[in-house]
Order: structure tokens, then C-alpha cells, then sequence
């Protein structure tokens, strides 16, 4: 039999009712539980296996304490034979399991039989391991054992009945397996309840819900039914020790078992009720989610489809009938958007509810939310919008009407005035008047303020409405030009009759010309014979070249100013003749500079810092000329009579003007601190300045290409905001996008070529696909134990690569001295992502395997939030997809990473200066580091606050002790050239402005403000001209010191 086999009163039963052996509760005065093996006729019928069943049951019966003991045997063999004591101490040796301090055995009764134990005793006693005493009577018995812990069978006074005891451990056996049976049936619903995945539908939800709500209620039927009867067992148990206390101290054990048993079960309840209250409100909230989620998806569809109606609701009715019927489908439309809007009133209410009750799913809740309240107002602004056009539409047919029946009332007018009364003064009066009156009603038709009409109905001007309106203007023009030569000839009528006809000699008179700002004629508008109804007007650009009008491209015949497609061509011909006028630059760059340094006769005049860096002064210079040149002007010249469709050119050539802009851009700071190496003043750069006779030297033209691609993106968006329901709209968006990406990329690379101290190579680390500046939190654990000492929040300016994530501390302010100080990195393989930190949206987490280290970041809005997460997944995806190495090859000869080229930066990732091995000690990625104080050569801005602020001052402190800007606030410069800003910080400036000097900062930046607007800001200090005509002396010398300081300590 197996030592952990469970054995149960109905197993032994039979044995114990033979009477083989049993426990009848009596005790020694050490506390030993007696055993008896009572005398039994059967004893040696019974087997070894059955016996030791018995035998272990009963020792079970004990605590463990008591079973730890041991146990007294008493052995009644007074009717049997020494054979019959001897195989049962053998049977007791062999098979009994428990520990046997003692065995008392009554011996035989007769003489014999008693002489004969005691001898052959004497020969087997040493082959027992435990103590066996031999009795001849129960007098001697009760020597060693107090009688009252005796049965009636030895004489003893203890309360006994094999009977009754078999029937009390059947009961309290059968109440004991019943709630074994009971928690167990509960741990498996509990399991079952934890362990079910939430369902995905609503049907599903509810059938889950109820069916595991029906098995609650059976599970807890039957505790209620198990405790019942162990209550019902106890107070049978309890009743006889009430009414006999002196009854078995096994009853009394027995009773408390019960007791114990009837606790447990109580807890197993108490403690599977609050179980399922938790499981029943998740239910609850999974069932309640799944409603909201198809409620949400009912109410998009229903909002998308408004909003389809609206989008599609573009006719803004050509009549004032048509227009009408367009409020009245709008009202419509309305009426059944207001039904939508409320149901999703509704909806968000329904969400806000589940998140006041602290609903498990509030981070699936609030996005759904804010998605629908997104486009309820976006709808119900588009409702207010369409209902606003369609009134100023009205209004505008109405005017259009009001001129038209005008101009017929005119017509009806002339038509009837009879030629024959006109010739009398009181006919000519009276056809007079009606001219008069006639021509007062043209104010009430509202269309003789131009500025009023394209404020209120600029937005709504199709090319039909134009159209319209052109055509009914000319009806007015011609029906006043034929008042005018009608009241002209009447007044000569009435005249007659007032004075008498005098002769007058004609006088030539010429008529006054007065000139614009700048020198160029007014436009004239020219009147046209009677029966002509075509006019053309001249629209002249102020600053156009009076000799060059004829062939000035500004000039649009036959078209308003102010018109849409006016816009666009003056938009399209300054993006094509700023785009000749940067292949011109690029060019005399490209033949004035770079060619003449291969020049024999300049040799000498070429710079020793200069020689064999041509490549690294002037980039992909020659590749930017060729690809502007043949390509991209090509390209533009293409569209230039459909400018709408110019958006075309730019997402043709998006990779090109990726890879050339942001190669380009990467060299900048080594080009710049090339040139500052050889000064502008050196022999080679004036002599190629004079020689191609250029007001701007050399670093302002190194400047064009950073410009340009600013300009285009300029130059789309006014585009686009003149084309916006013209045909090629989505691909000026488009283009718009592809700049912008461009530029971000472009501005990205001009950032990370200022990183310091990192040892690695950052061409291979894949592309950069975010950078800025955020809050960290880090937090670690060391064994197992979180290190509090790291959850300061520090700033941190980070650079998110495909293979790493780099923490910099910024250096500098703009213009000034700006550098990123490495810090530490993680590898994009290592880390996980958490997108929602709980207690704020703009948070999200970076951690390492199994939460050793957790990097909490927090981004200055939501929206920037977001755009980290979606970069830090397109990095987790690029690494779960093993592609990251292919792309990595792949670009390197694309514009997507950091080219190996002469044009790159330094292999550490900058121009700059990095620490040595032996001062870059190893770290983690929590530890800090030292603060360095590398130099930045050419650096871009960023908006920066936090922990650096306070350093960033104190060096600048430091500086100014040293070198103190030259401050000259009453002198004015003159601008040479046109300056766009390429970042924050900076200041727009146009060709032959003046601005005011506020300071000369490092680098060759000046810092100045513009007297109109007050406006100030950064700006290449080679693009001004100290303003002689109204400076002294003095002041030219304070520009010369200005422009020492700028060289030597910029």
C-alpha cells in the first residue's frame, strides 16, 4: 500500500466492526493514544495488507502531534494461545505504521498456557525493537494504565461504543469529502473564472456574463447546502456531550473538526464571493465596453456618411432659384446631422460614464472619444460653413439677378425715350431725371465696391461665378457708357435753350502722368469705342523694370488682381524666376570659385588650408547645379502654364532633392569652418568676388541651397492656398508633404552632425527617424531592488536611430554655441515599448528586458507625443523584420542615412572634437556623465527648457568675459540680398530694407531688428551693409570693430 493513499472509514469498516482493532480515545498519562486490539477470534483470518489498512487508518485518526508521540498497544490474547500472542506481536512488528512506545499484552488465562509465554518469551523478546510487557491480569493492567482511560472491556470506566464511533467518523468523513468536493469545485470555477479571456462581441460578452453567472449560482448552492448539513452534523455531535459531559474526548475532537470544517468552508465562500464580485464587474465592464464599441461604430458610420454629404455638397448654384433649392437639401442635410451630433452626444456621455467608473478599459475608452468628438466638431463646423457659403451664394445670385434686371430696365429705358421729345428742354429735363434715377439704383446692387465683394465672396468664386460676374459687369459698363453718351447729348440739348452757341478754339492739353514709388507708370485703363465690350487691363508689378514691360511675365491682360488664377501664375512665375536666378548663382559659384581653383594662374592666391578640400569647401555642389540645371528647371518650365499641377514635379523628384539637400547639409558644418580657416578676405575669394563682380562674398552664396529648400515649401503653400478646388490640389499636397519631409530631414541632419563624445559611428546605426528635446525619468532595479536614487527628471536631447536611441545634454543656445554632449544610448533590439503611462498623455515608457531599467518620457504636447511613438514602432518593426541590415546597405547610397562620403561628417558622428577613450569612461545607461565643453562648428536651433538653461547662461557668462559682443544700437545696416529663415530664431530680411544692429554674435550671425515691425532675430552678417548715408565716422569704425569681433571670436 502507498504511503499517501487515502484511506476512508468504509474501507475499514468491516475490519472494525469484526473488532479487529479500534481507538477508543483513552490516553496514557504521557498522552500516548491507545491502540486496542481487542480479542477476536478472526484476528488470524484477516490478511497482512487489510491488517496494515486498519492500522493505518486508525493512527491518522490523532493529531500529528500526537501521531509524532507514538502509540500504546493493547493486546487482549487472555482466550488464545502463545501461538495466537506470538503471531500478533509478529503481525505488530511487521506491519504497524506508527511509532510503538510500548505494547501491553494480556497473556493466556490458563496455568499452562501462561507458564509456556513466559519462557518462550524470554526467547523472542530481543527480536522486537520495542517494549513489550506482559500481563496475567487486568488488575495489572490497570497498574500501568489508569482505569478511567479504559473500556468496560478492561474493566475501565471510558464511554465507548465501536458502534456509534464507526457511525460519527462516517458522518463527519462524508461532511469532510462533501466540502473537499466543494472547494474544489470552487478553485476550478475560480481558475476557470481568471484564466477566460474577455469575450471580443457584445453577444459573446452577455452569453459569458450569464453563463458564468448561472454557475456561480450552483457553485454557491451547494456550500450553502454543504454548510447546512455540517451545522446540522455539529448539532447532533454537540447534543450528547450537553446532555452526558463526561462523554469520549473523541467526541469531543470529533466535534471540533466538525467546527474547523465548517470555517473553512465558511472562508472558501467568503473568500470566492469577493472573487466574484471582482469577475462579475469586469464582465459588467467587458459587456458594457462592447456596447460602447459598437455603438461607436455605428456612430462613425452614421457621421462618416454626413460627413461624405457635406464633402460632396460642392455646387453653390448658379441662379437665385438654384441656390434655394441648395439651402433647402442643406436644411435637410441639417436636420439629419443634428440627429446624428446628439446620438454622439449621447456616446460620448455613455463614455465619460464608464470612465467616472473607473472602467479597466480607459485607455481604450478616451481615444474613441476623442475620435468622435473630433469629428462631431468638425462636422458641425462644416454644417455652419456649407450653411454660410450657400448664404453668401445667395446673396451673390441675388446681386447678380439685381444686375441684370437692371441693365434690362436700362435697355428699356434708352429703347423708349422718344428722339422727337428730346429735342424740347422739358423733354430732355425729364429724360434727365429717369438717367439719374436709373443709374442711383446701381448702388443698390452692391457690386461697385470691389474690396467689400472679394471679402465677402473670395471663397466662393468659381471659374462659372466669375465668369458671371465678368459678364454681367460688362452689361453694366455698357449700359452706363450708353447713359453717359445719352446724357451727354442731352445736356447739349438743354444747353441750347440757356445760353447762345460760342465759338471755342480748341487747346491741346496733356494729360498728367505721375509716376509710382519707384519710378514706374500707373496703369492706365483705356476705354474702348461704342460696341466694344471687351476691356483690357494692364496689372504692373511695382517693382518691375519700366524698359522691360513688354516682356515682363507680371503683366496679365484681361484678368482681376485679385483672382485665384492671377495668384497662381504670380506664384508659378516667381517659383520659375527664382529658380533661373539660383541655376545662375549656382553656376557663377560653380565657374567663378570651384573652376578657378584649378586655375594655374590663382594658385598662389589659393589659401594652404584650402588646398585638395575642394570637396570638402563646396559639397555636391557641381551635383546640385547639374540636377537644377537640366532637371528640375526642365521640370518646372514644363508646368508653367499649368501651375496647379506643378506639385507633380516635386513628387517626381522627392529622393533626388532628398539625397543632394541632406548630403549637402551634413557638410555644412565642415564647410563652414574650412572657410572661417581661410577667412573671407583672403586673396582667392576677393579676386573670384571681384571677377564675377558679386556684392555678397563667398559664405553668403554657401548659404543658397539651405535657402532654396526653405523657399520651395513657401512657395507650395501659396500655391496650395490658391488651389485648393483646382485639379492637382492632392499633389501640391502631396509635393508640400514630400518638402517638408525633406526639410524636417534636412534640419534632423544639421542636428546630429552636433553630437559629441559618441565613439561609435552613427552612419551605422540606420536612419534617424526623430529627434527633439524631452524629460526623462529613469528608474532601476539592482537585484532585484528598485534604485530610487535614479528617478530624477532630467532634460535630455534625444536622437531616435533604427539600431539605437541616443540621450545627449545640449550645449549652447542658438547661433551662439550649440552642441549635443553624448550621454548614453540603448539599442532598439533591446527595448520594449509602453505607449500609455498612466497620470499623463504625454507620456510613454522605453524599457529593458524584464523592466531592469524603465525610461519614461515626457513630450511637450500630446501630438509630439504620438509622433515618438509612431517613430519608436517603425524602429521596433524595422528590428522584429531583421531588415534593418538590408536597408542599411540599401542606403548607402540613398538620402534615408548618413552617406559615407567626402561630404560626411567626422566618423564620430561630427566635426567636432570627441573625448578620448581614456576620458569616455564606460557607463550604463542610467549613469551620467561628466559635462564636456566641446565646440560646435555650424549648428542649428531648437527651442530648449530645463536643466541646461542654468549652464547654458553661466557659459555664456564665461564668454562674455572674455569677448564682449560690440553693441551699437543706433546704427543701421542695408541689406544687400534677400535672407529667408531657415529655422527658428532667425529673421527675414529683403534686398534694400534697413535694419537695425543689436548685437554680433559667433559665427558671422548678427543679430538685428527691423524699426517697422520691431521684429528681431539672427541673420548672416555678410548679407549687410553698414548704412553710410546716415552714419558718422564713428560709426563706420564701431562696424569695423564689429566685424573684428565677429571674425576672430565667432
Amino acid at each position: 500500500m502507498a504511503a499517501d493513499e487515502e484511506i476512508l472509514i468504509t474501507d475499514v469498516a468491516e475490519y472494525l466492526q469484526l473488532g479487529v482493532a479500534y481507538l477508543s480515545g483513552g490516553r496514557t498519562s504521557e498522552g500516548f493514544p491507545i491502540v486496542t486490539l481487542p480479542d477476536c477470534s478472526k484476528f488470524t483470518n484477516i490478511k497482512d495488507e487489510d491488517f496494515v489498512r486498519v492500522m493505518t487508518y486508525l493512527v491518522r485518526i490523532p493529531s500529528l502531534l500526537e501521531y509524532d508521540k507514538g502509540f500504546i498497544i493493547l493486546v487482549d490474547r487472555r482466550t488464545e494461545s502463545w501461538s495466537g500472542v506470538k503471531s500478533t506481536l509478529m503481525r505488530i512488528a511487521g506491519y504497524f505504521p506508527g511509532i510503538i512506545q510500548c505494547v501491553y499484552v494480556l497473556k493466556p488465562k490458563g496455568f499452562l498456557q501462561k507458564t509456556l509465554s513466559d519462557v518462550r518469551f524470554k526467547f523472542i523478546k530481543d527480536d522486537f525493537k520495542f517494549q513489550i510487557v506482559l500481563l496475567d491480569s487486568v488488575r495489572e493492567l490497570h497498574g500501568v494504565l489508569d482505569p478511567g482511560q479504559l473500556t468496560e472491556e478492561f474493566e475501565g470506566s471510558l464511554a465507548f461504543s465501536l458502534k456509534a464511533w464507526i457511525e460519527d467518523r462516517m458522518a463527519i468523513e462524508r461532511f469532510a469529502s462533501n466540502c473537499k468536493e466543494r472547494s474544489s469545485a470552487v478553485q476550478t470555477l475560480s481558475d476557470e473564472l481568471t484564466q477566460t479571456p474577455l469575450s471580443n462581441d457584445e453577444d459573446g460578452a452577455l452569453e459569458m456574463l450569464l453563463e458564468h453567472r448561472k454557475r456561480h449560482m450552483e457553485v454557491r448552492e451547494d456550500l450553502t447546502s454543504a454548510m447546512k448539513y455540517g451545522q446540522t452534523l455539529l448539532s447532533c455531535m454537540r447534543r450528547p456531550l450537553q446532555e452526558f459531559p463526561d462523554q469520549n474526548p473523541d467526541k469531543i475532537a470529533t466535534t471540533c473538526a466538525i467546527e474547523r470544517l465548517l470555517v473553512q468552508l465558511e472562508e472558501t465562500e467568503k473568500n470566492f464571493e469577493t472573487l466574484w464580485e471582482e469577475h462579475e464587474l469586469k464582465l459588467s465592464q467587458c459587456l458594457d465596453l462592447r456596447r460602447f464599441e459598437n455603438e461607436f461604430t455605428q456612430v462613425l458610420i452614421i457621421l462618416d456618411n454626413i460627413h461624405d454629404k457635406i464633402n460632396s455638397a460642392m455646387e453653390l448654384g448658379d441662379s437665385v432659384s438654384r441656390v434655394q433649392y441648395l439651402i433647402r437639401i442643406h436644411e435637410d442635410l441639417q436636420n439629419d446631422g443634428e440627429a446624428a451630433l446628439d446620438r454622439a452626444d449621447k456616446f460620448g456621455e455613455q463614455g465619460n460614464n464608464l470612465i467616472d467608473q473607473n472602467h479597466y478599459a480607459v485607455d481604450c475608452i478616451k481615444p474613441k472619444c476623442s475620435e468622435v468628438s473630433t469629428k462631431t466638431r468638425e462636422i458641425s463646423e462644416k454644417i455652419k460653413k456649407r450653411a454660410m457659403v450657400l448664404e453668401r451664394s445667395l446673396d451673390l445670385q441675388q446681386r447678380i439677378e439685381k444686375a441684370q434686371n437692371w441693365c434690362s430696365k436700362g435697355m428699356k429705358l434708352l429703347a423708349e425715350q422718344e428722339m422727337d421729345r428730346c429735342q424740347s428742354k422739358d423733354g430732355a429735363l425729364q429724360y434727365l431725371t429717369d438717367i439719374k434715377d436709373c443709374l442711383d439704383g446701381v448702388n443698390d446692387i452692391k457690386l461697385n465696391n470691389p474690396k467689400e465683394f472679394r471679402i465677402m465672396f473670395d471663397n466662393i468664386l468659381t471659374t462659372e461665378a466669375k465668369a458671371g460676374i465678368t459678364e454681367v459687369i460688362g452689361k453694366m459698363e455698357d449700359v452706363k457708357t450708353m447713359f453717359e453718351k445719352r446724357k451727354e447729348s442731352l445736356d447739349k440739348v438743354v444747353a441750347k435753350f440757356e445760353r447762345p452757341v460760342q465759338a471755342v478754339p480748341a487747346t491741346p492739353v496733356t494729360p498728367p502722368s505721375p509716376d509710382m514709388p519707384n519710378g514706374t507708370p500707373k496703369p492706365r485703363k483705356n476705354r474702348k469705342s461704342k460696341g466694344q465690350t471687351d476691356r483690357t487691363i494692364e496689372i504692373v508689378r511695382e517693382d518691375a523694370d519700366a524698359g522691360n514691360l513688354g516682356n515682363n511675365n507680371e503683366i496679365l491682360r484681361g484678368e482681376d488682381t485679385n483672382s485665384l488664377s492671377y495668384k497662381r501664375r504670380h506664384v508659378m512665375n516667381e517659383l520659375l524666376e527664382t529658380e533661373k536666378m539660383y541655376v545662375s548663382e549656382l553656376e557663377a559659384v560653380l565657374r567663378g570659385y570651384i573652376e578657378e581653383m584649378e586655375n594655374p594662374d590663382l594658385m598662389s592666391f589659393i589659401p594652404d588650408a584650402l588646398h585638395g578640400k575642394k570637396d570638402v569647401l563646396f559639397a555636391n555642389w557641381q551635383e546640385l547645379y547639374n540636377f537644377h540645371k537640366s532637371t528640375f528647371l526642365v521640370d518646372i518650365q514644363n508646368y508653367k502654364n499649368t501651375p496647379t499641377l506643378i506639385g507633380k514635379c516635386f513628387v517626381k523628384r522627392k529622393e533626388e532633392l532628398d539625397r543632394l539637400y541632406s548630403t549637402y547639409c551634413q557638410n555644412k558644418p565642415r564647410s563652414e569652418l574650412l572657410r572661417r580657416d581661410c577667412g573671407n578676405n583672403n586673396p582667392f575669394f576677393q579676386e573670384c568676388q571681384r571677377s564675377l563682380g558679386h556684392k555678397l562674398p563667398l559664405s553668403a552664396y554657401l548659404l543658397k541651397p539651405v535657402q532654396r529648400i526653405t523657399k520651395y515649401q513657401l512657395l507650395l503653400k501659396e500655391m496650395l492656398k490658391y488651389s485648393a478646388l483646382e485639379k492637382g490640389s492632392e499633389d501640391l499636397e502631396a509635393a508640400l508633404d514630400c518638402m517638408l519631409t525633406v526639410l524636417k530631414y534636412v534640419n534632423d541632419s544639421m542636428h546630429q552632425v552636433a553630437i559629441t563624445g559618441f565613439q561609435g559611428k552613427l552612419a551605422e546605426q540606420g536612419k534617424l527617424l526623430m529627434q527633439g528635446a524631452l524629460y526623462v525619468w529613469v528608474e532601476t532595479k539592482r537585484h532585484g531592488i528598485r534604485d530610487i536614487r535614479q528617478q530624477k527628471k532630467t532634460q535630455r536631447h534625444v536622437f531616435l536611430y533604427e539600431k539605437l536611441v541616443l540621450f545627449c545634454k545640449k550645449r549652447g543656445d542658438i547661433k551662439e554655441k550649440t552642441c549635443y554632449a553624448f550621454k548614453s544610448s540603448l539599442k532598439t533590439s533591446e527595448i520594449g515599448l509602453t505607449e500609455y503611462v498612466k497620470g499623463d498623455k504625454k507620456k510613454f515608457e522605453l524599457w529593458l528586458g524584464g523592466r531592469e531599467a524603465v525610461y519614461t518620457f515626457l513630450a511637450p504636447n500630446e501630438n509630439e507625443k504620438m509622433t515618438w511613438v509612431k517613430a519608436v514602432r517603425q524602429a521596433l518593426l524595422q528590428v522584429s523584420m531583421g531588415s534593418i541590415e538590408v536597408e542599411t546597405t540599401h542606403r548607402k547610397g540613398s538620402s534615408t542615412s548618413i552617406p559615407e562620403s567626402p561630404y560626411s561628417p567626422t566618423p564620430n558622428g561630427s566635426a567636432l572634437r570627441s573625448p578620448t577613450p581614456s576620458e569616455q569612461s564606460q557607463r550604463t545607461p542610467s549613469e551620467p556623465m561628466d559635462d564636456d565643453n566641446d565646440d560646435v562648428s555650424w549648428g542649428s536651433g531648437e527651442f530648449s527648457d530645463g536643466e541646461s538653461e542654468d549652464e547654458i547662461l553661466e557659459e555664456s557668462r564665461k564668454e562674455v568675459q572674455s569677448v564682449q559682443p560690440v553693441t551699437m544700437s543706433n546704427q543701421q545696416y542695408l541689406v544687400l540680398a534677400e535672407y529667408n529663415l531657415v529655422e527658428d530664431g532667425e529673421l527675414s530680411i529683403r534686398e534694400g530694407e534697413l535694419v537695425q544692429l543689436e548685437k554680433v554674435g559667433k559665427e558671422g550671425w548678427w543679430l538685428v531688428r527691423r524699426p517697422s515691425t520691431q521684429e528681431q532675430g539672427w541673420v548672416p552678417g555678410s548679407y549687410l551693409q553698414l548704412n553710410t548715408d546716415n552714419n558718422n565716422a564713428t560709426n563706420i569704425s564701431n562696424h569695423m570693430a564689429a566685424a573684428y569681433v565677429s571674425q576672430d571670436h565667432r
